[in-house]
């Protein structure tokens, strides 16, 4: 199997990794401890050029991705089963035994929707749960308010997602998918991100975009907070996105060329500069211009000044030259 597919198959419902490991090792929230119940929730180390998943914590391993998928998702991604190259029996006997025969097979495509539970986010919740988000996002997290309201922010009172702060994701006015994240004061143990799951919203899910039509600039980060942190904040004309990890999909620089920016900045986690980098190209072979940001800590924990000075020192990514410098460009324009 392709490690790039079955990455981008598995992390919408593993969420980003806490970590990388030597080896190449991603690890995640284990979803096996949380479905036991464990009070301690441990690493799912997941090694994708090899093969191979292992939890030290409740001892679930694999040497097979596929085993994996079957776990996590309940089903192969049909982008994931191989063709031998024969007269197709057997490709429909794989499809059999993976989705049921074919008069049978059930749709493995469901339309978005918000999480069971869903509460839009207001200025003075009255529930124990939504005082709790509204701390943790306006007073811990430093997200002005108003950014919230655009996106339709909100939380969950119950359902899988009870104690989770929930960010939906909107593309063309439609809902695509959502993105959420733990609120440790309401709820102590969990992955500390979830995304919705909805057929192939994954490859256009680009957290803020409606928000970011007319901007001139874009600068991409990783998860919603880094939206949060960029958007217009140097200066009216420059939009924050989040790609909800650091794979930047086809259909991502489709939706990214339809907005006609004069340029595109990809600002993921210092942990991920060669993702970064690669993003980067990706938009630079389709002819925008496309540069590198590097920051030491995640966008929101920078002040004003340290946020300029690493956008002042983004590095240009031509797709003949490779990279060069960008010097001095002042955002306040």
């Amino acid at each position: 199997m392709d490690p790039d597919r079955v990455r981008q198959a598995l992390e919408p419902v593993l969420g980003y990794p806490d970590s990388y490991s030597p080896g190449h090792d991603a690890n995640y929230p284990c979803p096996f401890c949380v479905k036991e119940g464990r009070g301690k929730i441990s690493h799912l180390h997941v090694n994708y050029t090899k093969g191979k998943a292992i939890c030290h914590g409740c001892g679930w391993k694999t040497s097979n991705l596929r085993n994996l998928l079957l776990a996590v998702l309940g089903r192969v991604p049909r982008s994931l089963v191989v063709d031998d190259g024969g007269d197709g029996d057997f490709v429909e006997h794989i499809e059999a035994v993976l989705y049921g025969k074919a008069e049978e097979r059930e749709t493995v495509v469901q339309e978005p929707e918000l999480p069971a539970g869903f509460v839009p986010l207001v200025g003075r919740p009255s529930d124990k749960v939504g005082k709790a988000v509204h701390r943790y996002l306006i007073d811990e997290r430093a997200v002005p308010f108003d950014r919230l309201v655009e996106v339709g922010a909100g939380y969950c009172t119950e359902g899988a997602l009870s104690g989770y702060a929930v960010f939906p994701v909107h593309v063309g006015g439609q809902l695509v998918t959502y993105t959420s994240r733990r609120v440790p004061t309401v709820r102590l143990n969990g992955p500390k991100v979830r995304h919705g799951a909805f057929g192939k919203s994954a490859s256009t899910a680009l957290f803020n975009y409606d928000n970011c039509v007319g901007c001139r600039r874009l600068i991409i980060g990783e998860g919603p907070f880094d939206a949060f942190a960029l958007h217009r904040r140097l200066n009216p004309n420059h939009g924050g996105l989040a790609s909800l990890g650091t794979i930047l999909h086809k259909r991502h620089v489709r939706l990214i060329e339809a907005l006609e920016p004069e340029e595109v900045v990809v600002c993921y986690d210092a942990d991920a500069p060669d993702k970064a980098f690669k993003a980067a190209a990706q938009l630079a072979s389709v002819g925008l211009k496309a540069s590198v940001m590097t920051v030491e800590k995640d966008p929101d924990e920078l002040s004003d000044e340290e946020l300029c000075a690493c956008y002042r020192a983004r590095t240009l990514v031509d797709p003949e030259l490779g990279a060069v410098e960008s010097w001095g460009t002042e955002p306040r324009r």
